[in-house]
């Protein structure tokens, strides 16, 4: 890695785990009845900005937008959620660091936001300011934006990357750049997939843990530090249900609802303090009712409906409240939906990132109206 990208990685992740580390007392939610407004049906937040989609299929879009990442044509930071363009076909979105993607309704790709390294995938390392189309597939599955790298499923079940392949954490092998999607091996059988700093994690249909780039810290999780060129199945378990991936460490859940963590353990965030490299999976406590968690802020969902919170080595609800139906984050501000289709933020507020039309800190849930 070269110095300018430990810097920009240096301040991300000190953002990260300054946030994670800073411990406020929790406010209780208090039930709010909004007034007559537009479900949302997904949120996905970035670093610095968040995407979502409504009810109606439009999308939306909010925060920081230095470089176009939220799609609206210009570079003005909006703090509350703004219609982007006129579709209502808008199936997924997925937010990174700078770079945008949806998958509409027919299947088709679209990307806009910063594209070094071809991230966005177009054939191109222009940025892009609007949603722009993403080759001529129609079978699109699910986007994962990694920090200079992306990854993408399809639904033949085949595993795509494109982007920045310094780390190799495109998986074909080499160290070359792909300014275009390219398929990684012949497998067809891939799940679901999450793309790190400069790493990558990826499920297949069977269960199993498949992981490859930089192993710094042992975040690929294979009991090494030793970087991975091509995907290696990651131990023998096949019990695995859910991935996320961070800047060094990474954080999943089994199918027995358990949850599992490796990589650096920074403030103790995922054992003992003392630890500093865990290179392997362990679990995270006894709990075995987790249903998504997220390694941006430290917090997950559970079966019941309740989220939590975790510092150094405790885990405590957050807030009263068992009515939330998804979770995302990002690097310091956290969203949450309700099964009504309401939305909910809190966190830092720096450039509107909760949406709420202020620059305010929140400490416990908002409603974004």
């Amino acid at each position: 890695m070269n110095k300018p990208f430990l810097s920009i990685f240096a301040i991300l992740a000190f953002s990260i785990a300054f946030f994670s580390c800073k411990r406020k007392s929790i406010e209780p939610v208090v039930p709010i009845k909004p007034s007559v407004m537009l479900a949302w049906a997904s949120v996905s937040a970035g670093v610095n900005y968040s995407i979502g989609i409504k009810s109606d299929g439009t999308l939306w879009a909010w925060g920081f937008n230095n470089n176009g990442q939220l799609g609206n044509g210009n570079f003005t930071s909006q703090y509350s959620p703004e219609k982007i363009g006129i579709a209502t076909n808008w199936k997924a979105t997925f937010a990174g660091f700078d770079q945008s993607f949806g998958i509409k309704k027919d299947g088709t790709l679209w990307a806009w936001g910063v594209n070094t390294d071809g991230k966005l995938g177009d054939g191109t390392t222009t940025d892009k300011q609007t949603p722009t189309p993403i080759g001529n597939a129609s079978n699109w599955a699910e986007i994962s934006p990694g920090y200079r790298h992306t990854l993408g499923l399809k639904t033949d079940g085949t595993l795509w990357a494109w982007g920045n392949n310094s780390e190799s954490e495109l998986g074909n092998g080499n160290k070359i750049n792909e300014l275009s999607p390219i398929q990684i091996g012949l497998a067809t059988d891939w799940l679901s997939i999450s793309a790190g700093v400069d790493y990558s994690l990826a499920l297949k249909k069977d269960g199993t843990l498949w992981a490859w780039g930089n192993n710094i810290d042992g975040k690929l999780g294979d009991g090494t530090e030793t970087s991975r060129t091509l995907p290696m199945q990651v131990g023998v378990d096949t019990h695995w249900a859910k991935i996320t991936a961070s800047d060094n460490y990474t954080l999943a859940i089994k199918t027995d609802g358990t949850l599992w963590a490796w990589g650096y353990n920074c403030c103790g965030r995922l054992a003992d303090a003392s630890i500093y490299h865990l290179l392997s999976p362990i679990q995270l406590g006894t709990a075995s009712n987790w249903v998504k968690i997220t390694t941006a802020t430290g917090f997950g969902l559970r079966a019941d409906g309740s989220i939590w919170e975790w510092t150094h080595t405790s885990t405590g609800q957050f807030g009263t409240a068992t009515d939330w139906a998804s979770i995302s984050a990002g690097s310091v501000h956290n969203f949450a939906l309700k099964p009504d289709g309401t939305l909910w933020a809190w966190g830092y507020n720096f450039n509107g990132r909760l949406g709420d039309g202020t620059l305010t800190e929140r400490t416990s849930p908002v409603l974004i109206k």
